[in-house]
């Protein structure tokens, strides 16, 4: 069995100020400690860490960015060996969204952590917002179990 890769302590920050509703087995407490989510804090002060393939599904199901690794390899003249790296790239209805270089990195967990904060910050603050009861989206889902509710707020471009 493969073992589970948590997002890091500052994606988490991020996922919660988004406010991307998403089911975590763990969370980071003050100063970025990991610990299983049944830890209380007395002050509340816990940001949700969940696996980094339950933050992508989220991303795809329900913001429709599809955060993807894949593999690039090459020849490297100076060692003379061949050698590869993984990118993320991400794709909203199918079509390959501009970002800025850097999202490579030598392990597919790394690549896709630069993947996923990138898809974060393409969300807009009042995405999770409904029109009519100004509910969050997580909201919306935990109490009618509605995917896509109705009247929520969903932008042409998330760019």
């Amino acid at each position: 069995m493969r073992e589970r890769t948590p997002i890091e302590y500052e994606t988490a920050k991020l996922c919660n100020k988004k406010k991307v509703a998403v089911y975590a087995y763990n969370a980071y407490f003050k100063g970025g400690v990991l610990k299983d989510t049944r830890t209380t804090d007395s002050k509340g002060n816990r940001y949700g860490a969940p696996d980094q393939s339950v933050l992508q599904t989220t991303l795809r199901e329900d913001y429709n960015l599809c955060v993807t690794v894949i593999r690039n390899s090459f020849y490297d003249v100076n060692t003379k060996f061949d050698c590869y790296n993984y990118e993320a790239v991400i794709h909203k209805d199918g079509v390959l969204i501009e970002i800025d270089e850097g999202l490579g990195s030598y392990d597919y967990e790394s690549a896709l952590e630069l993947g996923l904060v990138a898809a974060l910050t393409m969300i807009p603050k009042d995405l999770n917002k409904c029109y009519m009861c100004k509910l969050d989206h997580g909201l919306h889902k935990l109490t009618c179990g509605n995917q896509e509710h109705p009247q929520m707020k969903i932008p042409v471009s998330l760019t």
